[in-house]
């Protein structure tokens, strides 16, 4: 009866073991989970997004050791949009870059030169955003999709901007 008992406990034991090993090196990966916060998160994307670049902004691979981990960064930007943005994104990426804002290239406030500087570029895909002014006479809808980024210092945590672009 002791044996059995051992042997049970030792085969209940490595089945544990190898269940644990098992989520832990096959659970979801992060292009796989359809919750927004785990969308693909690629420079390229901004690179080629002609409406990051049309609005003056600019994104370069950042290689080097940050503070602000990804994760971090895209709470902060919730907390800066708000729930119902960031509930009704289609998606939402981190890319943790260089970045440079042509149109606003300081921030006086702060005493920052938006050139080349490390930051995570939070985008809020496909959100239905507030236009600023509607063309004279407009009586419908003031809303467009949109995507909005949020800037975060990589290194403070520190929102620097927000920029919207319609789709």
């Amino acid at each position: 009866m002791r044996k059995f008992l051992y042997i049970f406990v030792l085969v209940l034991v490595m089945a544990t073991g190898i269940s644990v090993y098992a989520l832990a090196n096959n659970g979801p990966q992060i292009d796989d989970v359809n919750d927004p916060a785990y969308a693909s998160d690629s420079i390229d994307n901004l690179k080629q997004n002609k409406n990051f670049s049309s609005a003056g902004l600019e994104a370069k691979e950042l290689k080097e050791q940050i503070k602000i981990k990804r994760d971090e960064a895209i709470n902060t930007a919730k907390d800066v949009v708000g729930s119902d943005v960031s509930q009704e994104a289609q998606k939402v990426t981190a890319v943790k870059a260089f970045f440079t804002d042509h149109e606003n290239t300081e921030l006086i406030e702060k005493n920052i030169e938006l050139k080349d500087y490390p930051v995570w570029i939070v985008t809020f895909h496909g959100v239905k955003i507030k236009m600023h002014s509607a063309p004279q006479g407009y009586t419908g809808d003031t809303h467009v999709f949109a995507d909005k980024n949020v800037i975060v210092d990589a290194q403070t945590g520190e929102v620097l901007e927000s920029v919207s672009y319609s789709k």
